[in-house]
Protein backbone atom coordinates (compact mmCIF):
# COMPACT_ATOMS: atom_id res chain seq x y z
CA UNK A 1 0.00 0.00 0.00
CA UNK A 2 0.89 3.62 -0.36
CA UNK A 3 2.87 5.28 2.38
CA UNK A 4 0.47 8.25 2.09
CA UNK A 5 -2.83 8.24 3.98
CA UNK A 6 -5.48 10.96 4.08
CA UNK A 7 -7.54 11.05 7.24
CA UNK A 8 -10.27 13.48 8.35
CA UNK A 9 -11.01 14.18 11.99
CA UNK A 10 -14.67 15.10 12.43
CA UNK A 11 -14.12 17.27 15.49
CA UNK A 12 -15.03 20.93 15.86
CA UNK A 13 -13.22 21.52 19.14
CA UNK A 14 -9.49 21.22 19.91
CA UNK A 15 -7.94 17.76 19.75
CA UNK A 16 -4.86 16.10 21.19
CA UNK A 17 -2.66 13.47 19.54
CA UNK A 18 -0.34 11.30 21.60
CA UNK A 19 2.62 9.77 19.78
CA UNK A 20 3.61 6.45 21.31
CA UNK A 21 6.29 3.93 20.43
CA UNK A 22 8.10 0.79 21.51
CA UNK A 23 5.69 -0.73 24.01
CA UNK A 24 7.24 -4.22 23.62
CA UNK A 25 4.12 -5.67 25.24
CA UNK A 26 5.45 -9.11 26.18
CA UNK A 27 8.63 -7.75 27.69
CA UNK A 28 8.88 -7.75 31.49
CA UNK A 29 10.11 -4.15 31.31
CA UNK A 30 6.79 -2.97 29.81
CA UNK A 31 4.81 -1.23 32.57
CA UNK A 32 1.43 -2.73 31.70
CA UNK A 33 -0.33 -1.00 34.58
CA UNK A 34 0.79 2.44 33.37
CA UNK A 35 0.09 1.53 29.74
CA UNK A 36 -3.48 0.50 30.60
CA UNK A 37 -3.99 3.73 32.58
CA UNK A 38 -2.68 5.79 29.64
CA UNK A 39 -4.90 3.92 27.18
CA UNK A 40 -7.96 4.40 29.40
CA UNK A 41 -7.26 8.13 29.56
CA UNK A 42 -6.83 8.42 25.78
CA UNK A 43 -9.85 6.24 25.04
CA UNK A 44 -12.18 8.01 27.46
CA UNK A 45 -11.25 11.59 26.55
CA UNK A 46 -13.21 13.20 23.70
CA UNK A 47 -10.91 14.42 20.94
CA UNK A 48 -7.87 12.49 22.20
CA UNK A 49 -6.17 10.31 19.56
CA UNK A 50 -2.91 8.42 19.19
CA UNK A 51 -0.44 7.42 16.52
CA UNK A 52 2.00 4.61 17.23
CA UNK A 53 5.45 4.36 15.65
CA UNK A 54 6.26 0.68 16.02
CA UNK A 55 7.44 -2.22 18.16
CA UNK A 56 4.12 -2.71 19.85
CA UNK A 57 5.04 -6.32 20.59
CA UNK A 58 8.42 -7.67 21.62
CA UNK A 59 7.98 -10.78 19.45
CA UNK A 60 10.48 -13.39 20.58
CA UNK A 61 10.02 -15.32 17.33
CA UNK A 62 13.34 -14.07 15.95
CA UNK A 63 15.48 -14.28 19.06
CA UNK A 64 14.49 -17.43 20.94
CA UNK A 65 16.47 -16.34 24.00
CA UNK A 66 13.97 -13.54 24.47
CA UNK A 67 11.27 -16.11 25.27
CA UNK A 68 12.39 -16.04 28.89
CA UNK A 69 11.99 -12.28 28.96
CA UNK A 70 8.20 -12.26 29.20
CA UNK A 71 5.47 -14.10 27.35
CA UNK A 72 5.22 -15.79 23.95
CA UNK A 73 4.27 -13.69 20.88
CA UNK A 74 0.79 -15.28 20.71
CA UNK A 75 0.01 -13.88 24.16
CA UNK A 76 1.42 -10.53 23.08
CA UNK A 77 -1.17 -10.40 20.28
CA UNK A 78 -3.96 -11.17 22.76
CA UNK A 79 -2.65 -8.44 25.03
CA UNK A 80 -2.62 -6.05 22.06
CA UNK A 81 -6.30 -6.80 21.42
CA UNK A 82 -7.01 -6.11 25.10
CA UNK A 83 -5.18 -2.76 24.93
CA UNK A 84 -7.01 -1.77 21.72
CA UNK A 85 -10.29 -2.51 23.48
CA UNK A 86 -9.33 -0.14 26.30
CA UNK A 87 -8.33 2.70 23.96
CA UNK A 88 -11.77 2.64 22.31
CA UNK A 89 -10.98 3.48 18.70
CA UNK A 90 -8.63 6.36 19.44
CA UNK A 91 -5.75 4.98 17.34
CA UNK A 92 -5.43 6.81 14.01
CA UNK A 93 -2.49 4.87 12.55
CA UNK A 94 0.30 2.46 13.40
CA UNK A 95 3.68 2.02 11.78
CA UNK A 96 5.17 -1.44 12.13
CA UNK A 97 8.57 -1.65 13.75
CA UNK A 98 11.26 -4.30 13.34
CA UNK A 99 9.85 -6.41 16.20
CA UNK A 100 6.33 -6.21 14.71
CA UNK A 101 7.41 -7.51 11.31
CA UNK A 102 9.36 -10.55 12.54
CA UNK A 103 6.25 -12.77 12.71
CA UNK A 104 5.57 -12.58 8.98
CA UNK A 105 9.27 -12.56 8.09
CA UNK A 106 10.16 -15.67 10.13
CA UNK A 107 6.95 -17.73 9.97
CA UNK A 108 4.86 -16.40 7.09
CA UNK A 109 2.01 -15.88 9.56
CA UNK A 110 0.28 -12.57 10.05
CA UNK A 111 0.81 -10.83 13.37
CA UNK A 112 0.04 -7.28 14.40
CA UNK A 113 -0.98 -6.25 10.88
CA UNK A 114 -3.88 -8.70 11.08
CA UNK A 115 -4.99 -7.36 14.47
CA UNK A 116 -4.97 -3.75 13.25
CA UNK A 117 -6.94 -4.65 10.13
CA UNK A 118 -9.56 -6.33 12.37
CA UNK A 119 -9.88 -3.08 14.33
CA UNK A 120 -9.97 -0.88 11.20
CA UNK A 121 -6.72 0.87 12.10
CA UNK A 122 -4.42 2.10 9.34
CA UNK A 123 -1.20 0.04 9.48
CA UNK A 124 1.93 0.23 7.37
CA UNK A 125 5.41 -1.21 7.82
CA UNK A 126 8.32 1.17 8.34
CA UNK A 127 6.76 4.58 7.71
CA UNK A 128 3.62 6.49 6.81
CA UNK A 129 2.79 10.06 5.87
CA UNK A 130 -0.60 11.12 7.23
CA UNK A 131 -2.44 14.11 5.87
CA UNK A 132 -4.65 14.79 8.86
CA UNK A 133 -7.59 17.07 8.02
CA UNK A 134 -9.07 18.93 10.95
CA UNK A 135 -11.73 21.43 9.92
CA UNK A 136 -10.22 23.56 7.15
CA UNK A 137 -6.64 22.76 8.18
CA UNK A 138 -4.39 19.97 6.99
CA UNK A 139 -1.43 18.76 9.02
CA UNK A 140 1.13 16.45 7.43
CA UNK A 141 2.58 13.99 9.92
CA UNK A 142 5.54 11.80 8.93
CA UNK A 143 5.91 8.74 11.15
CA UNK A 144 8.78 6.27 10.91
CA UNK A 145 9.87 3.50 13.21
CA UNK A 146 13.56 3.84 12.39
CA UNK A 147 15.54 6.45 10.53
CA UNK A 148 19.24 6.76 9.95
CA UNK A 149 21.47 9.22 11.74
CA UNK A 150 20.61 8.36 15.34
CA UNK A 151 22.62 10.18 17.97
CA UNK A 152 22.77 9.40 21.67
CA UNK A 153 23.83 13.00 22.26
CA UNK A 154 20.81 14.47 20.45
CA UNK A 155 17.70 12.26 20.24
CA UNK A 156 16.10 14.70 17.78
CA UNK A 157 18.96 14.44 15.27
CA UNK A 158 17.35 11.70 13.16
CA UNK A 159 14.05 13.61 12.97
CA UNK A 160 15.93 16.68 11.76
CA UNK A 161 17.70 14.53 9.13
CA UNK A 162 14.35 13.04 8.13
CA UNK A 163 13.06 16.60 7.61
CA UNK A 164 16.05 17.42 5.39
CA UNK A 165 15.99 14.17 3.37
CA UNK A 166 12.36 12.98 3.30
CA UNK A 167 10.47 13.07 0.02
CA UNK A 168 7.62 15.09 1.56
CA UNK A 169 7.56 18.20 3.70
CA UNK A 170 5.78 17.61 6.99
CA UNK A 171 4.46 19.61 9.93
CA UNK A 172 5.19 16.96 12.54
CA UNK A 173 7.91 14.30 12.38
CA UNK A 174 7.97 11.26 14.66
CA UNK A 175 10.63 8.55 14.81
CA UNK A 176 10.55 5.65 17.28
CA UNK A 177 12.96 2.78 17.91
CA UNK A 178 15.46 4.41 20.26
CA UNK A 179 14.52 3.84 23.88
CA UNK A 180 15.04 7.01 25.89
CA UNK A 181 14.27 6.88 29.60
CA UNK A 182 14.16 9.72 32.04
Amino acid sequence: GSKYKDMAIGETKPIAVAFTSDWHLENKLCDLEQLEADQKLIGSTDGFYQIHSGDIIDNAIKHVGMMTNGMPPSEGLLLLEHILGISSGSTLAVVGGNHDTWTKMKSGLEGVDHVFREYGIAYRNNNVVLNLYFGDEMYTIAVSHKYRFSSYLNVNHKTKRMWENFSTDFDIGVVGHDHVFG
